[in-house]
């Protein structure tokens, strides 16, 4: 087992000397290797191919722009079980920020405290090990996000967002230890049709010592279709394909299915990736993921599996916590005539429609509440608006697909600038009368 750790940090930490660098990748895998180790357990099910459909902490790493597409502040954490003695975990953190914006932190780091230190004769043969020796391996790391629909004019409906990220790394083998520096730069496009695309380039930067970091580039084709078999499912499958410096082009495809009951949702994931550093490994991943409730607390877990070749088989776990923040918003006085609420026919194709009257530049959302106050869905996402009239849609359905309750008082929530106001929204079953 001390053999196959040895083999383990030297494919995924450092080469030893520049030819074993060449020996396990070129000139880019001579530090950094961790760097494209996937981060979660999400990630890992899918094959590492959400370059394009990455979300709030899943993007830290994969994508930065994909942060912003996070709607709590949320927390996560990912264990991944290796061989014997041989440790990775990630922990982050994400949150929206006013104008259209979102900032993302994480560390991520390997560990391994009894990798065998081998000798060698004057021949360079294997002579016996002399003890152990650490390896360590770890990243921390901040980013950020911004909608650029509002500086882009005419484009805005592709809905651009972009983002960049800055990293350290650091690194260690015995008493040798790397430093180095990459930034991230990505973007997002949602054309429509459910389609979203997406590209990055990936550790680019510096490094303190001969080494060199896996500068890449990924470009990700996303299509993500809803109320496929039932009125609670979607489908994502999305298309990734790298470019690295020590690399030759090439592919990856991962899929997710969803279905939601009731409050629980469970997610089915699989993919495929062409670029498999490990001996016998086929480069298939599965995973699984749940999502739920705890009162107003979305919880949600996800399990990763990965056959590793001689390694044996990669099990990958993650907890992600959603954090919903205490009102601070300041609530505009209630007006002095009586408001009455918006009443609609979803099911004879009406729509409940509201307009906000925005009288300078802004940052504006919209969100739908239950009868409790509870957040129910997104109408509006949040943006900067300019003078004007934006007009708020709703047709009476919820994310799961399936109708709202007929006869519930529901309520919009808006959000302008530092003002909040809300306005009752009805939706109606038509009678046996036609009424």
């Amino acid at each position: 087992m001390a053999h196959t750790r040895l083999i383990l940090s030297l494919i995924f930490l450092i080469p030893l000397a520049p030819p074993v660098a060449r020996a396990v990748g070129g000139p880019g895998s001579a530090f950094g290797e961790g760097l494209r180790l996937t981060n979660t357990a999400w990630a890992l099910g899918m094959s590492e191919a959400m370059a394009a459909s990455a979300e709030g902490v899943s993007a830290l790493s994969l994508n930065p722009a994909g942060i912003l597409d996070g709607t709590l502040t949320t927390l996560h954490i990912t264990h991944t079980f290796f061989v014997e003695d041989l440790a990775e975990d990630y922990f982050a953190y994400s949150q929206r920020l006013p104008f259209g914006s979102a900032i993302g932190m994480s560390v991520h780091g390997l560990y391994d405290s009894s990798t065998a230190r081998t000798l060698e004769d004057a021949q360079g043969n294997f002579a016996g090990e002399a003890g152990a020796f650490p390896v360590g391996f770890a990243v921390g790391g901040a980013a950020y996000a911004l909608d650029l629909a509002p500086f882009l004019g005419r484009l805005d409906f592709l809905q651009p967002t972009g983002g960049a990220s800055l990293r350290v790394v650091w690194q260690q083998v015995d008493n040798r230890s790397w430093l180095g520096m990459t930034m991230d730069f990505g973007f997002k496009l949602r054309p429509g049709s459910g389609f979203i695309l997406g590209g990055v380039l990936q550790n680019a930067g510096l490094v303190k010592g001969q080494s060199r970091l896996p500068l890449q580039w990924v470009t990700g084709v996303a299509w993500r279709g809803q109320r496929l078999l039932s009125q609670t499912d979607r489908l994502l499958v999305e298309v990734d394909s790298p470019v690295a410096v020590d690399r030759d082009l090439a592919f990856r495809v991962g899929s997710e299915y969803q279905v939601r009951f009731n409050k629980v949702g469970v997610a089915i994931r699989g993919g495929w990736k062409q670029e498999v550093e490990v001996p016998e490994a086929i480069g298939i991943s599965t995973g699984v993921g749940f999502r739920w409730f705890l009162g107003r607390t979305p919880w949600g877990v996800d399990y990763a599996f990965v056959p590793w070749g001689i390694f044996g088989n990669l099990h990958a776990i993650s907890l992600t916590v959603g954090l919903i923040p205490a009102p601070t918003e300041k609530v505009i006085s209630k007006p002095k005539r009586r408001e009455w609420p918006i009443v609609f026919y979803p099911l004879k194709g009406e729509q409940a429609r509201y307009e906000v009257i925005v009288r300078e530049p802004a940052e504006l959302s919209v969100a739908l509440l239950n009868e409790g106050g509870i957040f129910v869905m997104t109408l509006y996402e949040r943006r900067v608006v300019w003078k004007g009239t934006v007009e708020v849609i709703w047709d009476g359905r919820l994310l799961t697909g399936m109708w709202a309750n007929f006869e519930m008082t529901y309520r919009i929530r808006v959000q302008l600038g530092d003002q909040t106001w809300y306005k009752d929204v009805i939706p109606k079953k038509e009678s046996i009368l036609g009424e």
